[in-house]
């Protein structure tokens, strides 16, 4: 379940989330049921993405002497298509310049000192080993950062065609079925 999974993320950053004011949404279209990821990836991807989010909006309140607009972030989920499915990540904190933007997903790139530049590398790598795309959108007029993570339903049907190549005999039938309900 994508929403309890979100909120046990957030969950694990409760502390520096009510510290510094942030306000947290989850917005799940219906349409997006049960996702089949690797769940432990996908929660140390989704903590890598909280924690540049809470930083970002930390940096850009020091930067506005606490006269910032309280800091948001917000998770939206859709389906873009039969074969795909959307994660947006949008925080209103001190955005990405064009420069960084060119190397946050290299190995040992940050922006805050002190750090590895291990987390949204292995963001990068976890998403593309699960034939996933992730891009920076560019929201005009807008503070802050917004992500959009692509990720395939195909893994979800590849699974089913092994277990049908399995058992195609008797199974015909509701594999077909599993696939029309997608």
């Amino acid at each position: 379940d994508l929403h309890a999974l979100l909120v046990d993320v957030i969950a694990s950053r409760n502390q520096q989330i009510q510290q510094n004011r942030i306000q947290v949404n989850i917005t799940i279209d219906d349409d997006i049921h049960q996702i089949t990821l690797p769940r432990n990836q996908f929660m140390q991807m989704m903590i890598h993405m909280v924690d540049n989010s809470i930083a970002a909006i930390v940096l850009r309140a020091d930067a506005m002497q606490g006269e910032q607009e309280t800091g948001v972030i917000h998770f939206h989920a859709s389906k873009t298509s039969l074969s795909e499915w959307q994660l947006q990540i949008e925080d209103n904190g001190t955005g990405i310049t064009e420069e960084v933007q060119k190397e946050i997903f290299n190995f040992g790139f940050s922006t805050q000192h002190g750090k590895t530049g291990y987390g949204l590398h292995s963001v990068g790598n976890f998403v593309k080993s699960v034939d996933g795309e992730i891009k920076l959108l560019k929201m005009e007029g807008k503070p802050g950062a917004t992500f959009s993570i692509i990720f395939p339903f195909a893994k979800l049907i590849s699974l089913y065609l092994a277990w049908f190549l399995k058992w195609r005999s008797s199974t015909r039938v509701k594999f077909l079925h599993i696939i029309e309900l997608m």
